[in-house]
């Protein structure tokens, strides 16, 4: 996790979030108030940014009690829809059934890069940030559309 996770974090542009055991950092996240996605950014609903659970802390509830929080969080702020962008590789098969599990669905923009939709047949790094950005669940805590 950068300095600047943490410099935001003070500054209140994100909440940042660890999980610990009682020898190391489990997992981060960070819910970013303004979104660099611009469907997200022009509605003025928060992205959950970099939620990362290391391999042994996987399939036991982190990531699941992580985005609780942060869905608890966000109505606090003010906010009542959370967001968030994961990647479309098969490396992120298990978050991305996560994500649906907790009511997650695809906003039905594609792909993008650089936050950018990609447009059929345009050719992007594919060890780039590509993501498929994901609208919130309807009728949850804090996720109300």
């Amino acid at each position: 996790m950068g300095t600047e996770y943490l410099a935001d974090h003070h500054a209140g542009r994100r909440i940042v979030l660890l999980a610990l055991d009682d020898q190391s950092i489990l997992a981060y996240g960070t819910l970013l108030w303004e979104s660099c996605y611009e469907p997200f950014r022009v509605a003025k609903i928060p992205e959950i940014n970099n939620l990362v659970v290391a391999e042994q802390a996987r399939r036991h509830g982190v990531a699941t009690a992580m985005i609780g929080e942060f869905e608890r969080r966000a109505p606090v702020a003010g906010r009542n829809t959370i967001c968030l962008g994961v990647g479309p590789y098969p490396g992120y098969g298990p978050v991305q059934r996560l994500y649906v599990k907790l009511g997650y669905q695809p906003d039905a923009n594609g792909i993008t890069y650089a936050n950018q939709p990609v447009p059929p047949g345009r050719t992007v790094p594919r060890r780039s940030p590509t993501l498929a950005h994901a609208s919130p669940r309807a009728n949850a805590p804090g996720c109300l559309l």
